[in-house]
């Protein structure tokens, strides 16, 4: 059931700590925020997760949060929560995707329930994303030089020798390989070799320099 990227954002300290020690009962971690211009600060750094946000917090609305995150291109699951939620909220809340709204005070069993609807809804919306991903060949985004810095990667060459076989730097030739591994979004060399030969197992047999 665990999913730690629960993003829980309330100006009232009482509520965040109470809302994230309910949470831990049920094995569920949260990353808690005090206000909207806080979150946003680190939105950069958040890829997938749900947002649980509080509507009436001051400087910045729950649904002005959102509103901001989708336009910074973040499409979050989100549980909008109020004590005082009138039908216009609402209507804005689902436009924008709303799991659902929830009133204050919420029933525990409630609450949780809608938690866990949205971490499902999260967790299909981050394999479909997957599943995306895995279907675009990040060769494409690679320049001529990182492609050809890549086949000799593959053919398990050290950044010394493609250095002399490319004659460029060393240096070079290990920003060429830090700004591959970024592109195919694997975090080792292992993973990268890995991830070519599953989309072209003849690389091994390539020749850049052909």
């Amino acid at each position: 059931m665990g999913c730690s990227r629960i993003y829980l954002v309330d100006d009232d300290d009482a509520v965040r700590l109470s809302t994230q020690a309910l949470l831990e009962m049920f094995g569920l971690q949260a990353t808690l925020y005090s206000s909207g211009a806080a979150m946003l600060q680190d939105l950069k750094w958040i890829n997938g997760g749900c947002m649980l946000v509080d509507y009436e917090m001051p400087d910045m609305s729950g649904l002005q949060l959102i509103h901001e995150v989708r336009a910074r291109g973040k499409n979050l699951p989100f549980l909008l929560v109020s004590a005082h939620a009138t039908i216009p909220i609402a209507v804005e809340a689902v436009k924008l995707g709303a799991v659902n709204i929830i009133e204050k005070p919420y029933r525990a069993d409630k609450f949780i329930e809608n938690v866990n609807t949205m971490l499902q809804l999260s967790r299909r919306m981050d394999e479909e994303q997957s599943a995306q991903e895995q279907q675009v060949d990040p060769r494409s985004l690679l320049t001529p030089r990182e492609l050809q810095v890549l086949e000799f990667v593959v053919q398990g060459h050290l950044s010394k020798q493609i250095a002399a076989l490319l004659n460029i730097s060393c240096k070079t030739v290990e920003v060429h390989r830090s700004n591959i591994t970024k592109k195919f979004k694997v975090d080792s060399v292992a993973q990268l070799v890995g991830r070519v030969l599953q989309i072209d197992p003849e690389m091994l047999n390539k020749s850049s320099l052909a």
